[in-house]
């Protein structure tokens, strides 16, 4: 799960070890930017998605779980509590669909049980008692956790996102490599540094703009940006545009020049004028089986049509621009 990260640290991060509200105050900060609103849930949802953070990273990686244990701090004392509280767990949370309901009930009934202070300050140290409970259930509960494990994986793509970020964040001293939605976007263009580096360029000056609308994630203006800086990368930058032609298989320029083809050419009006935006939903519904045209119209899942959007517009305003014949492209 480590893979996809973001190409480099930010040149403004600080080496220094890391504080444990720092930790907690990222993952509330991703929680939130990723659509859970602080109302009377929150502190129930947000316990879960630390608890799912902490357990993959004590399931999968035991030494990087034992660097968090010491960035929390954590006493013997609260480990072991998180020890037992895991073994009841065990039995509190069968496996089924219902997982994420069971363990919302489950672990704030827990954190009521402890001797801590409670009260509408409370919710770092019900976040950090839920991270030790995860890490408890990762290291000692292990058959429990890989059925946790393979639950959190069915989820969708927005949800597997903000459930893991501690896997990623463990080699940077559990901090963020970036904004919420810069590394969502990065999480996809592993092992294609240039395509990386281009999209976070343009999807980051794209939120920027995007951030004064009304609705930041609406498909018709991710689309239209991603046409119209495409374009401008071919006729403005085409070193670039050679660079990521160079990066792609022939398999995948082949089938983005198909794409070009199929919805953004034959349905262009005579006078040339092309409506990227439903092209794009046209791609939507040929997207994994036609999920992500199911996935737009059910609106849940607003970052990942976002990005979807943003990526094949980008590059139908590359290849419409492309200053060759375009069956070289392919």
């Amino acid at each position: 799960m480590k893979n996809n990260r973001l190409a480099s640290l930010s040149t403004e991060q600080s080496q220094s070890a890391v504080l444990p509200h720092e930790i907690v105050s990222n993952l509330l900060h991703f929680f939130q930017e990723f659509g859970f609103e602080c109302d009377a849930r929150f502190a129930g949802r947000a316990s879960v998605l630390a608890f799912t953070n902490a357990l993959i990273l004590a399931k999968e990686y035991p030494t990087d779980a034992a660097n968090l244990i010491q960035a929390l701090e954590l006493p013997a004392a609260v480990q072991e509590l998180a020890r037992i509280i895991a073994a009841e767990l065990v039995t509190e949370v069968p496996d089924d669909d219902e997982w994420v309901t069971n363990l919302w009930r489950s672990l704030p009934a827990h954190w009521a049980q402890t001797p801590a202070p409670k009260g509408p300050n409370s919710l770092n140290a019900q976040i950090v008692f839920s991270l030790s409970v995860g890490l408890a259930v990762g290291t000692h509960e292990a058959d429990f956790a890989a059925l946790l494990v393979k639950r959190v994986l069915l989820m969708n793509v927005e949800n597997r996102f903000i459930a893991c970020r501690l896997n990623y964040w463990s080699d940077n001293q559990f901090r963020p490599f970036s904004s919420p939605f810069l590394e969502f976007v990065s999480y996809y263009y592993g092992g294609r540094p240039v395509e990386r580096r281009v999209m976070l360029q343009e999807a980051g000056e794209t939120q920027a703009c995007a951030a004064h609308l009304p609705n930041p994630w609406r498909v018709a203006f991710w689309a239209e940006q991603g046409w119209a800086r495409g374009r401008h990368l071919a006729e403005q930058h085409p070193d670039v545009v050679r660079r990521l032609l160079e990066e792609a298989s022939a398999e995948n320029r082949a089938f983005t020049l198909k794409l070009y083809q199929e919805l953004v050419i034959k349905p262009a009006e005579a006078n040339g004028r092309v409506d990227i935006e439903q092209a794009t939903l046209a791609f939507f519904a040929r997207s994994e089986g036609g999920r992500c045209a199911v996935e737009h119209c059910s609106g849940d899942q607003p970052r990942k049509m976002a990005r979807l959007a943003f990526d094949f517009s980008l590059w139908m305003g590359i290849v419409s621009a492309l200053p060759i014949p375009r069956e070289e492209a392919a």
